[in-house]
């Protein structure tokens, strides 16, 4: 009764803004600096927030990632904007940045409605009484506030080259329930792509190549944290086991303008050495430019002695443990997804070595959610039907029916931008979610709200870790906000559909055990799944 109450207080508030900022006579700082389209391209402001909030998060010490600080130069987004790379400062207010959480990396999506989010962001901040019962659960891990010097130790060598007076005020721009946000979908997409690569090394005398797709990847510094071993895992792949590793490919699919805005960041990263070529191709509007790029050299600091480079294969299996592992290839593409999936794969193919018969995963990040329904099955259904061995991990919201996600489904409304057709509002329950993957051709398909997701998937050191990083007040905010997103992997692919079964090679059985080990829910499993927390689908099996 008191939620409900809250939600109606904060949808009159939520009114009374919207009709303020569409005052022609209020002035910018009025309206707290709202940017407009004319002002920078709405792609390109999409896909900054998401840097800037994981900069934030970083900066406060609750991941390390040193190529952060270069990937978020000048970087302008609905919440936050950078003047350089060393340099982070606040275009908004901390009451309003409460919006990136809800701001993925797409470049689909518009930028209007972030403004709508952003001018929402009230709504969303809970105003209810603490739970004795519900905090001290959270907190029973013995996870207590750090002191200051003790967090700032923790972050000197990820911005040591950053003025502390920069660092303070980038993270005082966002609120710690974004950053705490920020930090648990960072941790699930690197658990992702780890356990994946910590499958197929499993099996190196099978599978000998691997590729990862990112779709909608922004600024995103996965791959530059998995060449240098930053991303989280429970099983590290160090140099002295480099003879049972795959290689892997990398690949990250975007618009054009984040394309070449990232490729152009990448060349001023003092951290990042590589050889490129540039690749033209089109498609039935625009002219695309793409990128394949050879790594050479990756430092994790300025000052550092010891750095990742390329190594030849033969060298790297007869040295010691100190050794840098091999670089993997990295190819930036420039393409618009609401274009033929189909006709991508068919370019990847011709033009940047990509392989459909070799184990591939695939990472959509708030993708789905600004993609028409017809757009975003197109995509499944084209991985299914024509990839032999495709994996998939969906970091997406669910809306559900209840006020909380009533009030989002309005904001996309009055930002007229969302309609029936759209997979928002097509999908919007973890059934559905799921469900729709199952129709799509993925035979194993499991998934679970992105609370679960932090309870399972999550280290304990991770959660340690993010609770001494700093107090979480808004517990039961951030609690509400994670239940209405969702964590989902699936594995399928041409080797299922074909059905084969009697004819099947010891390749093939195997990657069948790979593609059932991804989603698997029984004890032990990768992710940490429980059961009773998930739903899941496998073959013609119900749902549970």
């Amino acid at each position: 009764h008191n939620i409900t109450s809250i939600y109606r207080k904060r949808e009159r508030k939520m009114n009374d803004s919207t009709n303020d900022i569409s005052s022609p006579s209020k002035s910018r700082r009025q309206q707290n600096h709202v940017l407009n389209e004319d002002d920078v391209d709405p792609i390109t402001i999409t896909a900054n927030d998401a840097i800037l909030t994981k900069l934030s998060a970083s900066q406060m010490g609750y991941y390390e990632d040193p190529f952060l600080p270069f990937l978020a130069k000048d970087a302008v987004g609905l919440t936050s904007s950078s003047s350089s790379s060393h340099t982070v400062s606040s275009r908004r207010s901390t009451s309003t940045s409460t919006s990136s959480l809800f701001m993925g990396n797409d470049p689909q999506r518009s930028g209007e409605i972030g403004r709508r989010f952003t001018q929402s962001s009230s709504l969303y901040t809970s105003t209810t009484s603490s739970s004795a019962g519900t905090r001290a659960s959270f907190w029973n891990e013995n996870c207590t506030h750090c002191a200051a010097d003790e967090r700032s130790t923790t972050t000197t060598n990820i911005v040591g080259h950053m003025p502390s007076s920069k660092r303070v005020s980038q993270q005082q721009t966002h609120q710690p329930v974004i950053r705490r946000g920020t930090h648990a979908r960072v941790c699930v997409v690197d658990y992702a792509i780890t356990n994946f690569l910590s499958l197929c090394d499993d099996c190196h005398d099978v599978v000998e190549q691997v590729q990862i797709v990112i779709l909608g990847s922004g600024r995103d510094t996965t791959y530059l944290r998995s060449q240098t071993e930053l991303l989280h895992s429970r099983m590290k792949r160090s140099s002295s086991t480099v003879g049972n590793k795959c290689k892997a490919k990398w690949y990250e699919v975007d618009h054009r303008s984040v394309i070449q805005n990232k490729y152009n960041l990448l060349c001023s990263c003092p951290l990042f050495d590589f050889k490129s070529e540039t690749v033209l191709g089109h498609d039935s509007k625009e002219i695309l430019v793409s990128f394949k790029i050879t790594p050479q050299r990756i430092r994790v600091a300025l000052e550092e002695t010891s750095v990742y480079d390329t190594t030849s294969y033969e060298e790297s299996t007869t040295m010691n443990d100190s050794c840098p592992p091999i670089l993997d290839p990295y190819y930036l593409i420039s393409y618009n997804l609401l274009h033929s999936f189909q006709y991508l794969l068919q370019d990847m193919e011709q033009q940047y070595d990509f392989d459909r018969n070799i184990p591939t995963l695939f990472i959509m990040e708030c993708v789905q959610m600004y993609l028409p329904q017809s757009n975003s099955c197109e995509i499944l259904q084209t991985l299914t039907g024509t990839c032999r061995y495709p994996f998939l991990a969906i970091f997406d919201p669910i809306i559900q029916n209840d006020p909380f996600g009533r009030i989002m489904a309005q904001n996309l409304a009055k930002a007229r931008i969302t309609d029936s057709s759209m997979s928002l509002l097509q999908t919007r329950t973890l059934k559905e979610q799921v469900d729709k993957l199952y129709q799509c051709g993925f035979v194993n398909v499991t998934g679970c709200d992105f609370y679960g997701a932090y309870e399972m998937v999550l280290s304990k050191e991770d959660r340690i870790r993010a609770n001494r990083m700093e107090m979480l007040d808004e517990i039961e905010e951030w609690i509400l906000i994670m239940r209405h997103y969702c964590f989902l992997v699936a594995s399928g692919g041409t080797i299922i559909s074909n059905n084969n079964t009697h004819d099947d090679k010891e390749e093939d059985v195997t990657m069948k055990a790979i593609l059932r080990a991804y989603c698997s829910v029984e004890e032990g499993n990768i992710f940490g799944f429980s059961q009773p927390k998930c739903m899941k689908r496998v073959f013609t099996t119900t749902t549970t």
